[in-house]
Formats: structure tokens, sequence, C-alpha cells
């Protein structure tokens, strides 16, 4: 299943031991997992040559002078564009499934790696734990999602979100979207459960040139946070 991305992983180790890339690991300071999720819910980062890849570069980090507040942490993009699905719509199955398969890596990944695991976008799991969803006459269904909802809370606690407002729009479109279609989305199931991280996705792809206040000096993220208080995702006093 992982064939791909380990095969990957392992010619950037032989490059290591080549000694190829000498100045890589001053720069980089983990790994991304991003793409397409649709129909591919699986996080390769779960593979015993992933786990034990980032815990020799945090051990190697941690003895090397000038690399010792490298973490060397992980990115999962996940319940980015994952189509929401309610009780009432034949793919409600389907989408718990889903969530409940990137649920268990993030598990899996906490349990292994215990810090440094960030989630990207994950609005999806505004509407697992925000409690908006409807009751549902699946059993099985019913039974993951109490499962994610019980034990998230206690998960999450050192999983921070990266909240990418621009790119949710530019991205996502109505894919999530609660009420007002003019305002972003209110995220309260995920600001009132966990950390948050107000972050641009891809700065330098998406427009974020300016902000809602015309502050002239305002670009990238300070951007972000003028549209984050405009918008009222964020309160000023926050």
């Amino acid at each position: 299943m992982f064939a791909w991305f380990t095969n990957k992983l392992a010619e950037l180790e032989e490059k290591e031991k080549a000694n190829l890339m000498p100045a890589f690991y001053s720069w980089t300071v983990g790994l991304d997992l991003f793409g397409d999720e649709s129909g591919f819910p699986y996080c390769p980062f779960v593979a015993p040559s992933f786990i034990n890849f980032i815990q020799k570069r945090r051990k190697i980090s941690k003895e090397t002078p000038d690399l010792e507040r490298n973490l060397f942490g992980v990115r999962v993009h996940c319940g980015e564009n994952v189509m929401f699905a309610d009780t009432e719509i034949p793919g409600y199955r389907l989408f718990i499934a889903h969530m409940y398969i990137i649920f268990r890596c993030l598990l899996f990944l906490q349990k292994e790696l215990q810090y440094g695991i960030r989630i990207g976008h994950g609005i999806a799991f505004d509407r697992i734990l925000g409690g908006t969803m409807s009751e549902s006459r699946y059993r099985k269904s019913s039974v993951i999602l109490a499962d994610i909802q019980e034990r998230a809370q206690d998960l999450m606690k050192t999983i921070a979100f990266e909240v990418n407002i621009t790119s949710n729009e530019y991205l996502l479109g109505q894919t999530l979207r609660q009420g007002d279609a003019g305002r972003p989305l209110r995220l309260g199931g995920l600001f009132d459960k966990v950390p948050i991280i107000l972050a641009t996705d891809d700065d330098g792809v998406w427009p974020i040139d300016h902000c809602a206040f015309v502050h002239p000096g305002h670009h990238s993220l300070t951007a972000e946070y003028c549209r984050a208080i405009s918008s009222g995702l964020i309160d000023k006093t926050d």
C-alpha cells in the first residue's frame, strides 16, 4: 500500500549516506503528507520505515549542535477535501469510515512519536467534534463516530490543527461550509476542543497579499490574522 512512499524514503536515506545533501537537515524540520485524499485516507507515516526514520532524525538532532531545537515533526493534510455527508445522505457511511481511518492513523502516530504532529486543514473534524451531526440508523457508523468523539479530545491535546482561511476558500469551496456561504467556516468544533494554529498552507500560491483592514504592510500570515478578525473567525481580544 505504501510502497511508493517507502521507496522515496529509501532514496532519501541513500542520498544521506552518500553525503549528497550535507545541509539538508539544517533546513528541513519534518515531513509533510499532502495530496488528494479522496478514496485514500491512509497515512504512510505509520509504516515502520517512516517511524524509524523520524525517531532516528530526532536522536541525531538532539546530539548535534545547532540542531537540538529541531524536533523533526510530521504534518498530515487530512480531513481536507473529503466530502461531508450527514446521516440522510448515501455517502454517510463512507465519510465516517474515511474519518475513522484517519483517526486511527493519528492515534498510532501519537503513540509512536508522542509530539511534533500537526494536521493540515482537518476541517472535517469540525463536523465530527462540533455536535452538529444527526443521529444515524446505521449502527456500525454510529459506534465508530462515538469512538472518535469520545477519544478525540485526549488525542488532540498534543496535535495542532493548521487553519488556512484563504486556502480553504480556494480549495474547498462549499465542501464543508455551514450557514452563511459568504463567511468562513466557523470551526467552533475545533476552536473549542483542540490546539489551533493560523497558517497560510501555500503562501506564494494563494493571493494572500492584503488584509481586510487595508494595512499596507500586512501580507502573508499577518494578512490572514486580519482576515480572521474581520470575518469573526477569531475575536479581536483572543
